[in-house]
């Protein structure tokens, strides 16, 4: 068995004080998501990064 889910609130506490305090890294999060949104809207055979 897992020793992970005893670890469950520890873990939850130390992410909503050190990854959300940091304004950058949330930034980070919500340009990755947009591109993920974006790319999920793309037809399959679209390249990922079409040359320019």
């Amino acid at each position: 068995m897992s020793k992970l889910p005893g670890m469950t609130p520890f873990l939850l506490r130390l992410f909503r004080e050190v990854v959300l305090a940091d304004p950058a890294y949330i930034a980070r999060l919500a340009r990755h998501y947009a591109m993920v949104k974006q790319a999920d809207k793309r037809p399959t055979s679209e390249p990922l990064n079409p040359e320019p």
